[in-house]
């Protein structure tokens, strides 16, 4: 019964809907909302689950606040986000990994190290160059492979984001623990409705839930 009469209190359109705070319940037109008893429990981020159309996820507050991104379960947004073409993936892909890539390279790849290979290779010293060489790249395959920071898309994420839509930036922020899997349409009934300054809709949105055990 926790959600039960709470609202939809915060909708951006193409971008997700929020509900379920506690303060949300029979509040007054143009009441501030959003701010009710939080509950907080460790994140659960995963790169299978991502913030594809409809999924269901937890907001929290912000990192200078909630270093370790701890989860408020109290209230839950659902994503309606946009639709990516593959284009867009490409270069958000890029603009993230180039620049990590490049520092790892700089990182193992020295001016001094530059120096000695140059000269291994002018002498033609080819074991000695090569020694070294692949010692370089199995340390930048290393560190590469272990930098959680890089994005990488797997070719399903990729078609979810291009055909249903989704918001790419949450990823690796927020925790995804559902998805809905009827009724999606109702999201972009609810992402279209007319909203105030603090994106609350003019019209309330209540809820209902209902839990079925299978």
């Amino acid at each position: 019964g926790h959600y039960d009469g709470t609202l939809f209190y915060r909708v951006i359109k193409n971008f997700m809907i929020q509900g379920g705070s506690s303060d949300s319940r029979n509040a007054i037109a143009g009441q501030f909302i959003g701010f009710g008893k939080p509950m907080t429990i460790e994140a659960e981020i995963k790169p299978e689950h991502y913030h594809k159309k409809g999924a269901l996820a937890a907001p929290r507050q912000p990192d200078r606040e909630n270093f370790f991104k701890e989860s408020d379960i109290s209230q839950f947004y659902i994503v309606q986000g946009k639709k990516y073409t593959e284009q867009e993936l490409e270069i958000i892909e890029k603009s993230v990994n180039v620049p990590i890539k490049n520092a790892i390279n700089r990182k193992y790849y020295t001016p001094e190290k530059k120096v000695i290979l140059d000269s291994l290779r002018k002498l033609k010293k080819v074991e000695e160059f090569r020694e070294i060489a692949g010692k370089i790249k199995k340390d930048i395959a290393f560190e590469w492979n272990a930098n959680a920071d890089k994005i990488y898309m797997s070719e399903q994420k990729k078609q979810d984001y291009i055909n249903l839509g989704g918001v790419h930036h949450l990823d690796k922020e927020y925790t995804v623990f559902g998805e809905v899997v009827e009724g999606v349409e109702v999201i972009d009934k609810i992402a279209a409705l007319p909203t105030d300054e603090n994106n609350r809709p003019f019209k309330d949105v209540k809820m209902k839930i209902t839990i079925l055990n299978e």
